[in-house]
């Protein structure tokens, strides 16, 4: 056999089906000019051989890394420059490939398939191999996005992704994009007492918090830090899968009435640690500790702070260690929200304010399970919670201006009570006081939505995903509704798929996809979603179909309906009592 390496670049049309379907001959068309004005000549640029056209696609071998992946930027910046329904997704690889007369086959050409096809709408995936290769010799920025298992590869693949400039991570701040970027990991417990199996994800949970008020900062969230809790892990993995720099791990161990904390940041590029220390104090000591790790860590990264942020950084939140470790044991449950967990957060934070009736934290938390008892429809009476939910974030922004979550439920107030001028204004607040907080610019995204500003919303939920890789389903399903709302149906169904196929039981991701493809002419598949909607909620009223949705705008809801209509769902009862997912 003829072997050699190559660099092997795999590309297709985004929804060539539904293109052709609506219109077969200027599809065609569109394609031929596309290649004639732009692809044939950057392919010849970077000396590329076309070795075969696949209808909706093409496949094209380089002799280097480079030409390929520079090819692929040319193609894909001129497309989003030019503009109209022909998008291509790009896949390259580089590996051994056979070659027979004029065609390439092997394991080199099946990963670059596999990366086409994980690749976004408009953007390129590259392997690992590719990227080791145009590192030091690009300017153009590729996001890691992990590893991944890939369809009938036998092991994991690296991933890099290159999107265009509009729908680059961090396009509504770009000068964030060269800031730090710093993980902190579930801090070990090693405490023989069960009483304090929540001090060590606390002790990270606030150093996460307070870093994320930092605007010079990229924190990753939580959900995806917390992931690491308990498994033995390589911190330069670690530091390459969730997109950070730095990494801060350690371990805390409470007992007779002494806490004894170690701490220590990496350089996960490197491998190189940048400072270690143990702390052995008394217990009502340990804010102070969370305090003196972070200005180690802020100092560690000269990091440059405003006045405002200066402040913010050491006011501290908490004074009493167990009206702390009951809002930890509140966080446990919200973040694994269901209305039972909800019921329970309640009741620790409850406990919490009696321990210490004056802690911020803990009344910005009761607002946000109000707020999540309304959302999912867990509210027996909606007009009580809402007013309970006001009063709940108004207190905590009385005790403390600087937290960001209860600007945010005050945000969540203003519009649930339709004041849509104050509810833009408080979580424009919020971003501002706590800029890398994943959670934060989630909501707001989803809050900018329901005020008819997708585009800006979009922004947001990008940067979300930045700062939360392994962030929660609901974030696919509310950047899929911005998407949809900009009328790029396309990637909004591919963000859909990649969201039921991670959680098979997430209701909206179903209810999205099937009036999507409903409207898109593709009843088969989506008659399979609407099979997975009965299976999950047999019973479902128009009203909770429509609080799903999650819009203000009545053309919007009506084409969603139109869609679930055409996809085979009957949206016309509304007997049934509705929950939210």
């Amino acid at each position: 056999m003829n072997r050699r390496l190559a660099a092997i670049l795999m590309a297709d049309i985004v929804g060539y089906s539904r293109l052709m379907h609506q219109d077969e001959e200027g599809t065609l068309n569109a394609f031929k000019t596309i290649r004639s004005d732009i692809v044939d000549g950057c392919l010849a640029r970077h000396s590329g051989r076309v070795v075969k056209l696949m209808g909706d696609g093409l496949l094209v071998e380089f002799a280097s890394a480079v030409s390929a992946v520079g090819a692929a930027i040319e193609i894909q910046s001129a497309l989003a420059a030019r503009g109209g329904p022909i998008r291509f997704r790009i896949g390259i690889n580089l590996g051994d490939v056979i070659v027979e007369e004029d065609d390439v086959f092997g394991d080199g050409v099946n990963v670059a398939a596999r990366l086409e096809a994980a690749a976004e709408p408009g953007s390129i995936c590259i392997s690992g191999s590719v990227y080791e290769q145009i590192r030091n010799k690009m300017d153009d920025v590729f996001e890691d996005l992990g590893e991944r298992a890939l369809k009938n590869i036998d092991r994991p693949v690296r991933l890099w992704q290159w999107r265009s400039g509009d729908k680059a991570p961090f396009a509504d701040e770009p000068a964030r994009a060269s800031s730090p970027s710093i993980a902190v990991l579930p801090f070990e417990n090693m405490s023989p007492d069960p009483e304090f199996r929540f001090f060590g994800d606390g002790l990270s949970e606030d150093i996460i918090t307070t870093l994320s008020k930092i605007s010079s900062l990229t924190v990753i969230a939580r959900n995806s830090s917390f992931s690491y809790k308990e498994r033995s892990v390589d911190l330069r993995s670690v530091g390459r899968e969730l997109g950070a720099r730095y990494v801060l791990d350690g371990s805390i161990r409470a007992a007779g009435g002494r806490v004894r904390v170690t701490a220590q940041l990496t350089d996960a590029s490197a491998g190189s640690h940048i400072w270690a220390e143990r702390y052995d104090r008394r217990m009502e000591d340990l804010f102070a500790v969370q305090d003196e790790i972070t200005r180690e860590i802020v100092t560690a990264l000269r990091t440059k702070l405003s006045d405002g942020e200066e402040a913010q950084l050491w006011l501290g939140g908490a004074h009493n260690i167990e009206a702390w470790s009951a809002v930890m044991a509140a966080h446990d449950c919200i973040f694994n929200a269901t209305a039972e967990n909800l019921v329970e957060a309640r009741e620790h934070l409850e406990r919490a304010l009696s321990h210490d009736p004056e802690y911020a934290a803990a009344h910005a938390l009761i607002g946000q399970v109000v707020w999540m008892q309304i959302r999912f429809g867990f509210a027996a009476d909606r007009p009580a919670a809402l007013a309970e939910l006001g009063a709940a974030a108004k207190r905590a922004e009385e005790l403390d201006p600087g937290n960001a979550l209860a600007q945010l439920m005050l945000a969540a107030t203003a519009q649930l009570s339709g004041e849509r001028a104050d509810a833009l204004r408080l979580g424009r607040r919020a971003v501002e006081l706590s800029p890398s907080n994943a959670f934060v610019r989630m909501a707001f995204g989803r809050l900018l939505i329901l005020m008819g500003q997708p585009a800006e919303a979009e922004e947001h939920l990008r940067l979300a995903f930045r700062l939360n890789p392994h962030g929660p389903i609901v974030l696919y399903g509310i950047l899929a509704n911005a998407l949809e709302q900009q009328g790029n149906e396309e990637e909004a169904i591919a963000l859909l798929r990649e969201a039921v196929a991670k959680n098979p039981d997430y209701l909206t991701g179903h209810l999205r996809l099937a009036s999507l493809l409903g409207l898109a002419g593709m009843p088969d598949p989506a008659s399979e979603h609407v099979s997975e909607i009965r299976r999950i909620r047999p019973q479902l009223d128009r009203g909770a179909i429509e609080e799903f949705y999650g819009t203000d705008d009545p053309a919007a809801l009506e084409r969603f309906l139109d869609g679930l209509c055409k996809a085979g769902l009957d949206v016309s009862a509304t007997d049934q009592p509705g929950t939210r997912s």
